[in-house]
């Protein structure tokens, strides 16, 4: 059951119907009419292909079974993450084209913070891509690979990396 205290974000057909086409000539409330237009259609986009991309991410195939990591299953990973990257950078894209100094602050301000929210998980999005690309190349996907791994103790400060006494 809705909410009722949730905000109701207009959808894109609502703002298209018959009754919402004469604030296209209201100066003002057409670029916010506009806006909206735009981001709902852009928003509703975006958690399609994040639906999409999503469901074809099987994070249990990515395992350790009998010492190893099927790299196959970590490779599957990078398209849909690639997809769904762009589909974010689309949703950035489209919030910058809606910018306009007719918008009320209010909601140029939530758009920045959403901008910043956008960037901040491209970021992460391009992190993960570029894990899932590096992986298999260290997992042994083009030979065996041998790595030391050393613990150091903060106790010792030496270096500013502490103290590697055993191995």
């Amino acid at each position: 059951p809705p909410n009722s205290s949730a905000v109701r974000v207009p959808t894109s057909s609502r703002l298209s119907s018959f009754w919402a086409q004469p604030a296209r000539l209201l100066p003002v409330v057409a670029q916010h009419r506009s806006a909206a237009t735009r981001l709902t259609a852009a928003a509703a986009a975006v958690s399609a292909e994040a639906a999409r991309s999503l469901a074809e991410i099987d994070v249990d195939a990515v395992r350790v079974v009998d010492g190893r990591i099927d790299l196959d299953a970590v490779r599957a990973l990078e398209d849909p993450l690639v997809r769904l990257q762009g589909a974010l950078t689309d949703l950035s894209g489209e919030i910058e084209a809606v910018d306009s100094p007719w918008l009320l602050d209010q909601l140029t301000t939530r758009l920045e913070d959403l901008s910043g929210d956008i960037d901040r998980q491209r970021l992460k999005g391009d992190n993960a891509i570029a894990a899932v690309q590096q992986a298999p190349a260290l997992l042994g996907g083009e030979g065996r690979r041998e790595y030391f791994v050393a613990f150091t103790t903060p106790v010792e400060a030496r270096r500013l990396g502490g103290f590697g006494g055993n191995w």
